[in-house]
């Protein structure tokens, strides 16, 4: 697996470029490891962020 020291901020911005590649040059950018450290980064990341919204009244819902 990828080690921490991968440029995360490189690696969306590959992503964001690939909007712009066609569908047959897309996956020689991006390798499965990069694909699959960021997710769980992300995922611990969110996973490490509280549940709870503290919010005060009055709340309007549209």
């Amino acid at each position: 697996m990828m080690t921490s020291k991968l440029n995360v901020d490189n690696l969306i911005e590959r992503l964001l470029e690939a909007r712009e590649v066609p569908i047959s040059e897309k996956f020689d950018q991006i390798s499965d490891d990069e694909i699959k450290f960021l997710c769980e980064k992300s995922k611990e990341i969110f996973l490490s962020q509280p549940v709870l919204l503290e919010l005060q009244a009055p709340i309007n819902i549209c």
